[in-house]
């Protein structure tokens, strides 16, 4: 059994992953969270438990009556039943696993790296952020996902100036005494085509799902930028809004407006407030609220923007860092 490194948790598992997760080090300990993970072919629970009631259905459907993800808690187990394709069985210190349908196994990764861990996660009362992040003077960065925004692009684009990458897609968010922590994913993005072949020279890559164009991008040696393997100070996340024309704009957000980011751009939103986790996090979220400044970039489209906005953005880190090291000082 392999023991890997996966957002700062010892992952303990004969899964071999296609992803870029790394191997832990011998003798390092990745961080105080360790998990098991494996296959079984029967589900491990009695008999009936399919019958009990769902907590949560998403609003994602594969026909007009079957969602495509359902949630059920029964006991001391929550269990994530993707529709036809795969169950996976929660606990506080192992994930089994059963694969309904064999011809969709490229599919329990998928899920395990995202949604999976995402929901143990919280359930440890670590914030999982859809976002992107990467490490600027020693500090962790943020860039929440938005429709309007590039969280990937502008990670990238600091990434292209020497600034590690940290996580790609969710930022996992932990306090340590009355220090908010961001603990580092894989070395890995995702890309669309078109932005691999800016930043990697080629959309020759793998795809991440054979029905989407997304490209894995290996990030660190023989890759793309560096990986930043242990967790970083939060010093800042920001809300990206891309705009036609018009210069780089980084304005503050107000409290309420802070706690509604950060609960909006939750990874998983919507099955946090079915399943009652939401209320649970909320004292964490408030505290990060409190202590990490959350801000709006905006900011022009196009790459060659990119240098322009990722050198504010520098900016305005440095003097966030500054700001914060001052009033510990006072």
């Amino acid at each position: 059994m392999t023991t890997w490194s996966l957002y700062g948790v010892s992952l303990r598992s004969q899964h071999t992953f296609v992803n870029a997760v790394p191997r832990a080090e011998p003798g390092v300990s990745v961080g105080a969270d360790e998990l098991t993970f494996a296959y079984v072919d029967e589900a491990p629970l009695t008999s009936g438990w399919e019958r009990t009631p769902h907590s949560h259905a998403s609003q994602a459907m594969i026909d007009d009556d079957t969602s495509f993800l359902y949630v059920v808690e029964v006991g001391d187990c929550t269990v994530l039943r993707f529709s036809e394709v795969v169950d996976f069985f929660i606990w506080p210190k192992r994930i089994l696993c059963r694969l309904i349908d064999p011809a969709y196994d490229y599919m329990v990764e998928l899920h395990l790296l995202g949604f999976v861990m995402a929901y143990w996660l919280e359930l440890r009362g670590v914030l999982a952020l859809h976002a992107a992040g990467v490490v600027v003077d020693g500090h962790a960065v943020g860039f929440l996902a938005s429709n309007a925004g590039g969280k990937s692009s502008l990670a990238a684009g600091l990434m292209q100036s020497g600034h590690p990458l940290l996580s790609d897609d969710i930022l996992a968010v932990e306090h340590v005494g009355k220090t908010p922590l961001a603990r580092p994913s894989y070395p890995q993005m995702r890309m669309w085509p078109e932005t691999a072949r800016h930043f990697v020279g080629t959309d020759a890559l793998e795809v991440v799902h054979p029905n989407l164009s997304k490209r894995r991008v290996p990030v660190g040696p023989h890759g793309f930028g560096t990986f930043a393997p242990e967790a970083r100070p939060l010093a800042a996340i920001y809300l990206p809004e891309r705009v036609d024309d018009g210069s780089v704009v980084i304005t503050d957000l107000s409290f309420a407006e802070t706690v509604f980011a950060l609960e909006r751009y939750a990874f998983l939103a919507g099955m946090l407030t079915d399943t009652g986790l939401q209320r649970r996090r909320f004292g964490a979220l408030v505290a990060v609220a409190t202590r990490v400044p959350v801000r709006r970039v905006r900011y022009p489209s196009g790459y060659e923007c990119l240098h322009e906005v990722t050198a504010a953005i520098v900016d305005d880190v440095a003097f966030q860092i500054a700001s914060a090291a001052r009033l510990r000082e006072g």
